[in-house]
Formats: C-alpha cells, structure tokens, sequence
C-alpha cells in the first residue's frame, strides 16, 4: 500500500493506530439516552458499549484501508460510515472527511442494521420452533466463539479448552454436559463430562409462556428502536439483533440457563449484550484468554500506549495465566475479578511427531503475512515481517546444526496462502538442508515440549510460558535487537539478543547425545 509506505518513509506508522484510539475515546453522545430494555445492567456505560460495537463492525480493517488510502496523498478525503463525532475527530486529527458522503453512508449502515435486527427477530421465531435441539442447558457450562480444532482429540491427553475446564479446580460444580455450536458430529468428551451439540448460547424457550414473552420483548425492542431513532437516538436500531438475542435470555427461566459461558479474549473487545442479561439471571461469565502475546513491546523510552483498545473492555471476570498477565488487566483500570489459572489449553489435533533421534530442541515463531495482509493492520511497530522471521530461522537452524540436534519447528497456525512466500521458501530450504521437522501447526504445543530438551520462542509467543510450566528449559530469541530484556511481556521468560547468546544457550541446555539432563532451566 502507497499510503503505508509513505508513513514508514516519515517515520509516523503510528498515526493510524493514533487516530483509532482518538474515535474510540471519542464519546458520541449516548449519555443518559439509552433504554435499560437494550443494555441492561451495562446501562451505566452504554456509550462505550455503543463504541466497542461499533469498533468491530466498521473501525477495524475497512477504517484502516480507508486511512492508509487518504494517508497516500495529502487532501485525500475519507469517505466511510461514520457518527458525526467520529467525523468531528477525523478532520480535528489531520484527515479531510467527506461529510456529505460519509453520513450517507452512515444512514445505510443504520437503516441495513435495523433491517438486520428485524430479520433476525423474524428467523429467531419461525426457526426457533423447528429447532431440534433439546438438549437442556442448565447443569451445564457453554463455550462460545470456537471452532472444529477447539474440541477433544481421540487419543489422550488432549490439549483442548473443554478438557481444562473440566479440570480447572474453579468451574462450575456438579454440570451434566459441556455445550457448544460446533456443527460438528461427536461423541466425545472431557474428564468425563459429555460433549452436547446446541444451536445457540441461548436456551429456546420451552411452552407457550416463554414464547409469548419472548414475542412481546421482541416487538417491544422493534417499536423502541423506532421510536427512538426518530429522535435521533440512532444506537437502539444500530444494536436490535443484539438486543433481540438479549431477549432470548430473558424470556426463559433463568434455572435453564448454563451455569457458566466460557469467552475467548480473540474477541476480547466487544461484550455481547447478552451477556449482560445472562449475568444478571445468574450465569457466570468468563472471559479467559488462550495465549499471552497481547502487549506492546518496550520500546527505549519505556512502554507505548497500549493498542488495540484494551482499556475499553468491560468484561466482569478475566481468567489468566500468570500474576503479569493479571497485572496486565489491572494496568488497563479494569474492574472485574480476576482468576489466575496457570496456562489454558485451548486446541488439539490427531496428529504424529514425526520420531527423531538425539538432542530435540522445539521451536515457536511467528508467520510473516504477505505485505498486503500485514500493511493492512496498520501496526505502530514492524516486527513480525519476513526480514525477522527469516533470521530468526536461520539462527535457530544454525545454533542447532552447531550442537548436533534436531529441531521440531512449529508453526503458530496454518495461514494458507496468506503466509509470506520468501519466508515460506526459507523454511522449505531449511527443512532440506538440516534436521529440521515441521509439525503440523493445530497439534498442541504441549505434545511438541514434552519430547523436547528445550524450547526457542520468538517474542513474545505463550508457548515460552507452557514450556516453563512443563519445567523445560525456556527462552524467547529476539534477532532484531529491537526488543528490551525487561520487557514485562515475557513474563520473567529470558531473552536472548545475539545469535552467540542463543548458541550458548542451546549448548547448554539441549541434552547432545545423551549428555545433560536439561536441568538449568532459563539460565
């Protein structure tokens, strides 16, 4: 992108993130003008409400492109769907608005969203009573926002969320079933505890009572949202699906609810208003996170603001790793409770370790994007590029050719055709020339640690932190320098800066033909 490459030549990359931040600290004037009837007991804080939705619905990547685009030449108007407040901060930080435009927009998005909302009532009531799902959801916890990956493998252990929870000492007591949407057949389960399909985190409502009410809460919602953007109160059309959803809850008995619902932090921004509504009937609602890597790098001036709106959350219980991952949440002036827990699993796989023989050393980095993709973040500091992760590669292969061992590289995920072809043909070349095994990147990372002497992560991947927990020797490889070894985002893990450092380290920790026992871990 031009308007990318023009900010990286002025040394200002940071000005898209800026201007986010600016909209969404920018109040837009929702005030004492919402109705409890749509955001319950977040009522006190419908504003930033309104924001956090309206941050991941059209502030994240189309506003970016928009930015970088009126970035490219200077005059470049912005034209995108925008409250006026927003447009107000815009033009206030530097970016020529198309004011005309921009509302016209900002009218469809509106008008498409309540539309949205009304179709989503509708479906809800005509689909809802062909639902086949009878699964009861009371005695039971409900995971949200995951996938095919995230359920139990067929051998043991498995690494996945509902095998933790099932563990975790702090869940819900005496459950009959873990829930989820996962369209996909299974019969498994977790520590016990079976594994049951259900459409929706919210109960359909059972006999003529609970569907009555379910009804005259929807057509409540329809006439409310009306009414008030009639007056200028714009917010209710723009959240009606959600706060239909909403009303699902509070049509049904609240003993039918699940005990707890389970939220991963990959949508950590905005909260659901149904959860809201579900806390209130008695539901406990978790937040957790599956990984750490969520903090701005320590710069020589000390730490940046924090990015991607952290502060903004307003969830009520955060389950971490770690006393920093704890103080993370504290240093953002966040209010709920915190549960620390150790590391959470999160996803596994069927897969094999290709077997290897001698020293075995486990490797973690982090894909570089194609350009297009990674320039469209938009982010205040270039780090996961090709240029690092190559030599981050390379060094780790040449440290373990030095000592004679293998190496078990894994990735972070499978991108596909995302991933940045220079790099990928580096790895390939790698993998030829030394003893190099790449395994595939849905298994657990814990499958790959236990067989390994000692484990290289680049900065800063959870996978340090679970090998630490597993007792194998750790360390993050930083081969840019750019990286502080008191970064507090390494969670006490070392850091190693040079490639001579990195050398020692592996010498000293892998166990070379036998030799060793792995003992001196994170010295």
């Amino acid at each position: 992108m031009r308007g990318y490459s023009r900010l990286r030549k002025a040394g200002n990359l940071a000005r898209i993130d800026d201007v986010r931040n600016v909209l969404a600290h920018t109040e837009i004037g929702v005030g004492g003008k919402g109705s409890d009837r749509f955001f319950g007991s977040s009522l006190p804080f419908a504003d930033k409400v309104v924001r956090q939705y309206l941050l991941i619905t059209i502030a994240e990547k189309a506003l970016t492109r928009k930015l970088l685009a009126a970035s490219e030449k200077d005059g470049s108007p912005v034209v995108h769907p925008l409250p006026s407040a927003w447009r107000r901060a815009l033009a206030a930080n530097g970016f020529r608005v198309s004011n005309f435009r921009c509302r016209l927009f900002w009218l469809a998005f509106l008008f498409a969203m309540f539309c949205y909302g009304l179709v989503a009532i509708c479906r809800t009531m005509i689909t809802g009573l062909n639902r086949q799902d009878r699964t009861p959801m009371g005695d039971t916890a409900y995971f949200a926002g995951i996938s095919a990956g995230q359920l139990p493998r067929l051998e043991q252990p498995s690494y996945d969320i509902f095998s933790w929870y099932a563990c975790w000492p702090s869940r819900a007591p005496a459950l009959k079933a873990l829930t989820h949407s996962v369209p996909v057949p299974s019969s498994a389960s977790a520590a016990g505890l079976p594994l049951r399909l259900v459409a929706r985190p919210q109960p359909q409502p059972g006999g003529a009572r609970e569907w009555r009410r379910l009804a005259w809460r929807c057509c409540h919602l329809a006439s409310l949202a009306v009414a008030s953007a009639l007056r200028g109160r714009w917010w209710h059309a723009l959240l009606l699906r959600e706060a239909a959803r909403s009303a699902e809850i509070e049509a049904v008995s609240p003993d039918r609810l699940p005990r707890d619902y389970l939220i991963n932090n990959s949508g950590w921004l905005y909260r659901p208003l149904w959860t809201y509504f579900a806390e209130a009937a008695g539901s406990r609602v978790l937040f957790y996170f599956y990984s750490t890597n969520c903090e701005v790098f320590k710069d020589r001036q000390g730490y940046p603001r924090q990015s991607n709106h952290w502060d903004l959350c307003s969830w009520s219980t955060y389950v971490v790793w770690d006393d920093y991952q704890a103080d993370f949440i504290r240093r953002q002036g966040l209010d709920g409770d915190i549960l620390i827990s150790g590391p959470i699993w999160f996803s596994d796989a069927d897969a094999k370790i290709p077997p290897s023989d001698g020293a075995t050393i486990a490797v973690f980095d982090v894909q570089p994007m194609r350009d297009s993709i990674y320039q469209g973040f938009a982010l205040s500091m270039e780090y996961y590029t090709p240029a690092t992760a190559i030599r981050f590669a390379e060094d780790v292969a040449a440290s373990a050719r030095d000592c004679g061992a293998n190496v078990l590289w894994k990735r972070k995920r499978n991108i596909g055709r995302n991933v940045h072809t220079h790099y990928a043909r580096v790895i390939d070349d790698l993998a030829t020339r030394d003893r190099i095994v790449s395994v595939e990147p849905s298994l657990a990372a814990q499958h790959v640690i236990a067989i390994s002497d000692c484990v290289v992560s680049m900065p800063f991947t959870s996978t340090a932190i679970i090998a630490r927990a597993m007792n194998k020797p750790s360390c993050y490889y930083d081969p840019t320098g750019l990286v502080e070894i008191d970064d507090r985002a390494a969670h006490g893990i070392l850091i190693l800066k040079t490639a001579g450092e990195l050398n020692a380290w592996i010498k000293k920790n892998a166990v070379v033909n036998g030799l060793g026992d792995g003992s001196s871990q994170n010295e």
